[in-house]
């Protein structure tokens, strides 16, 4: 009978492997898709849009997030600096030149998560592979799929990037019970995106534990958001 072992990873040890890992002299590679140096760092005092009332009651948006892959952005690119330019931007733009300091960012935070899988005698991908794979970042869906309503849809298919088995992608789309944080934990630090999810980070998704309320069984489907004194 195969056993299989999971892994609890909580965010104060990724923290800390991600400190210790800034600390090693091993160069992290400048980009993905680029040659150029990397630039400074976007500043975090753009202002918001100014609309003069007086001349005009047209609104000006303007970008400040965007979130295709859960833990993406908001789970590589740790420089405040950095994930401020990236939420700027459009998904064209990820494999720009000027994007490219904020991709040896997400790059070196890879390479510290295949560290720390190596460590744990995991099978994680390469840091390039996870990159060519997840960027830029959209959500490829295989709408061609039929799965049914207990399954899974996350991981439901891997996509290969221009035929390399190395740099898949999550392709299976996403619901609302799907836990993408195991998932992604599981393919980033030990290769293995499948339901056996070895790497998990231990937060009950049930609504058992009283941290959220169980989804509802119709439309809008989220529960009520719990209130604590």
């Amino acid at each position: 009978m195969k056993t299989t072992t999971s892994i609890y990873i909580s965010l104060g040890v990724l923290l800390a492997s991600l400190a210790l890992g800034g600390c090693n002299d091993d160069p992290a590679p400048s980009s993905v898709g680029s040659n150029s140096s990397p630039a400074a760092p976007a500043s975090s005092n753009t202002p918001a849009a100014q609309v003069n009332s007086s001349i005009s009651t047209a609104t000006e948006y303007v970008q400040v997030e965007r979130l295709a892959r859960p833990a993406i952005n908001e789970g590589l690119v740790i420089t405040n600096d950095y994930l401020n330019a990236f939420n700027s931007i459009p998904p064209d733009q990820d494999l720009s030149d000027a994007a490219a300091p904020v991709r040896a960012e997400a790059i070196t935070v890879l390479t510290v998560l295949n560290r720390l899988g190596t460590g744990l005698h995991l099978h994680p991908p390469t840091p390039l592979d996870v990159a060519a794979g997840f960027l830029p970042d959209v959500m490829r869906i295989d709408v061609s799929r039929d799965l049914t309503s207990t399954a899974t849809a996350y991981n439901s298919c891997v996509d290969l990037i221009d035929g390399i088995t190395g740099q898949a992608s999550l392709c299976g789309g996403r619901k609302i019970k799907d836990d993408v944080m195991d998932i992604t934990l599981s393919y980033l630090i030990a290769g293995d995106p499948s339901d056996a999810r070895p790497v998990r980070d231990g937060v009950d998704y049930s609504g058992a534990k009283g941290w959220h309320h169980a989804l509802l069984a119709d439309f809008p489907f989220l529960a009520t958001p719990v209130i604590s004194d």
